[in-house]
């Protein structure tokens, strides 16, 4: 009979142990999940913020060079490489190709240009040197590769009406 009255005490013993155990661990994770925010520090009557210090960058941000470009960068080469050989219409698709990979990378407009001039579509050219320009304007090297281009092709009117080059690119 002791046996019996000690298990029985035994037991529960354990389970308000458990309990209380059970009770402590949701207090503190109601505790955790419900953080204090931190006070707020009150400046005297009249103080003012000094605002915040903004540095402009020395130069233009770098973008990083993600697998697309990457990808395009390769078509443009190889594209390059069929112009010199005088494979125009080649050259043009891969140039088509660059610009449908990374619709961002001014190199692929600029040589698609090229490529259309020599294969004597100027509108269409000028339209995608316009591309070019907007996406390389801060190269100066592009950018003086681009109106040399334009001048050769001759600049069209003002308000002339062309049609979408890249609709016609393609």
């Amino acid at each position: 009979m002791q046996r019996d009255r000690d298990r029985r005490i035994g037991t529960g013993d354990r389970s308000h142990g458990v309990l209380g155990i059970a009770l402590a661990l949701i207090a503190a994770l109601s505790l955790t999940a419900c953080p204090r925010k931190p006070p707020h520090k009150k400046l005297p009557p009249g103080a003012r913020v000094p605002p915040r210090e903004v540095r402009e960058p020395a130069t233009a941000p770098q973008m990083e060079v993600g697998p697309e470009r990457q990808a395009s960068e390769r078509l443009v080469e190889k594209g390059r490489a069929l112009m010199e050989n005088g494979q125009c219409e080649r050259a043009a698709a891969l140039f088509r190709d660059a610009v449908g990979v990374d619709t961002t990378n001014g190199h692929a407009y600029y040589y698609l240009a090229v490529a259309q001039a020599e294969l004597g579509h100027p509108d269409v050219a000028l339209g995608l040197l316009d591309k070019a320009e907007a996406l390389l304007a801060h190269e100066e090297l592009w950018a003086e590769k681009i109106d040399e281009l334009r001048r050769e092709l001759g600049s069209r009117g003002p308000g002339e009406i062309v049609p979408s080059p890249i609709d016609q690119a393609f």
